[in-house]
């Protein structure tokens, strides 16, 4: 995996990406892979929203390292 973060986006607008798990911000445990991310409009709604379609949440909303905030549903 050459590269620890991706971009997406169309024209100036970034929508989403996938973020490299296999750095030292991440247990030795956890096999390195790749990991999706996209906004939403309602980080706070997005893991009942998830858990209600029968998914999970791995993490609930908190804030980052960033000023936005974020969550992780499976």
């Amino acid at each position: 995996m050459p590269e620890h973060h991706a971009q997406w986006g169309v024209g100036d607008r970034d929508f989403g990406g996938t973020l490299r798990t296999s750095d030292e911000r991440f247990p030795p445990e956890v096999p390195a892979h790749r990991l999706p991310y996209f906004e939403v409009t309602d980080v706070d709604a997005t893991p009942h929203a998830a858990s209600g379609a029968g998914g999970g949440v791995l993490l609930e909303p908190a804030a980052g390292p960033q000023p936005q905030r974020s969550t992780v549903v499976g």
